[in-house]
């Protein structure tokens, strides 16, 4: 009974997660935030707002063919 309950309670909290991450998937930014973020500094390769990884992975795929 206690496995079903941590089960339970596991899937309620993965459901929440991915409820929460696609409605917050779906508001659009405001108005006021600017389109273009320099992450001169970051170090994390996989962030989404780092558009030299794009660039890059696009001009790869180009080589590549």
């Amino acid at each position: 009974m206690e496995i079903l309950a941590a089960i339970g309670i596991a899937l309620a909290l993965l459901t929440i997660f991915v409820v929460s991450y696609l409605l917050n998937k779906k508001i659009p930014k405001p108005e006021g935030c600017d389109e273009d973020i320099e992450c001169l500094e970051c170090k994390n390769s996989f962030c989404r707002f780092n558009k030299k990884n794009d660039e890059d992975a696009v001009n790869q795929n180009k080589e590549e063919k």
